[in-house]
């Protein structure tokens, strides 16, 4: 995303080292929470670790759109594809996804009519065993690696 045909840097860019900063800062899993924002999603995987995502996007002008991940290995993500709302949804459908397994345990006998859903394709990423076959994922959905 760097190196624009602009002298200072985009919304995009900027956004971008907001990300950076914030993911960068982050210390807990509570900070890593508050930094990917509302609009980001923090997927904890089946192994242990995880990816933190913080997303932003402009849909009013110059319609632009920033996503930069980081995973508990250190790994950083980038994409400028417009997820829009979708990582959100990923958010809520990981909560939703808490909520039923919690139920299940609770009310055995009624687990077979509690409901089984995903909005987002990007779900996917949770049920990664591991952060090898997350990056695979990653990269499927137009995400690359870099260095900030």
């Amino acid at each position: 995303m760097r190196g624009g045909k602009y002298p200072w840097p985009t919304a995009a860019e900027r956004a971008q080292a907001e990300s950076i900063r914030l993911l960068r800062s982050a210390r807990t899993t509570n900070d890593l929470d508050k930094a990917v924002g509302n609009m980001g999603g923090v997927l904890k995987l089946k192994d242990g670790s995880w990816i933190a995502i913080r997303y932003r996007d402009c849909h009013r002008g110059n319609l632009w759109s920033s996503a930069v991940a980081l995973d508990s290995a250190g790994n950083w993500f980038e994409s400028d594809y417009h997820f829009c709302g979708e990582l959100s949804g990923l958010r809520r459908d990981l909560q939703f996804r808490e909520e039923m397994a919690r139920m299940k345990e609770l009310y055995p006998d009624a687990s077979a009519d509690l409901p089984e859903r995903s909005d987002s394709h990007l779900i996917e990423l949770a049920d990664a065993p591991n952060l090898t076959v997350a990056h695979q994922k990653l990269v499927a959905l137009g995400f690359r690696t870099f260095r900030p």
